[in-house]
């Protein structure tokens, strides 16, 4: 059965990857690493595994009158103001430098239809190809399979991040290992062919 408590996560840029800093800068880690934080991967990840959740049926909380008694997916995963959750998450990092490039900011004439250049300005981005990594810790018992799928389900469904004025940026793609996951255990979870879907 499931006994994981460690996933380990690499995202690997598509497109170019912009996550604000300060000024121009990337977003840093603590030692001076491009990466993308902690908080922002926790919150896209939330966002999926409640959309999921829904589409499998399950019973999910209002975000603003979160479960207090027996939790719901979500609550139980990240957690709510009645409860701790049992999954954390680490800064995904690189090693990588982000390179300067310029951008044109435009703007969108509503009388005429058209898109016009109002200025350039400069900002660093991670480039295609680059493989940011980092780490998803969590307290699940051996016989919580369905929330461990939800997780697993809800990070290969994250396929873009970044800054929300970076529009065509941050597409990628998810790769998780860790210690015992079976894409039939997982799959078995919720009720699936894992020959046709190993979520």
């Amino acid at each position: 059965m499931i006994g994981l408590t460690r996933l380990d996560i690499t995202f690997t840029c598509i497109s170019p990857l912009r996550i604000d800093g300060i000024g121009i800068d990337f977003n840093r880690d603590w030692v001076g690493r491009a990466c993308i934080p902690a908080a922002m991967m926790k919150g896209h990840t939330r966002d999926h595994v409640r959309r999921l959740a829904l589409a499998l049926g399950e019973t999910v909380c209002d975000p603003h009158i979160p479960c207090v008694n027996a939790p719901c997916a979500v609550c139980r995963l990240f957690g709510s103001s009645a409860r701790e959750g049992t999954v954390s998450f680490t800064d995904v990092v690189t090693d990588a430098t982000p390179i300067l490039i310029d951008r044109m900011r435009t703007s969108r004439s509503r009388t005429r239809g058209v898109t016009m250049p109002v200025g350039a300005h400069q900002v660093l981005v991670l480039p295609t190809n680059t493989v940011l990594m980092g780490n998803v810790l969590h307290r699940l018992s051996r016989n919580e399979t369905r929330p461990l799928a939800l997780l697993i389900a809800a990070l290969r469904g994250v396929k873009q991040l970044g800054a929300g004025g970076a529009v065509g940026w941050g597409q990628g793609t998810f790769n998780i290992r860790g210690e015992q996951v079976d894409p039939t255990v997982l799959a078995t979870a919720f009720g699936l062919d894992s020959e046709h879907d190993s979520a």
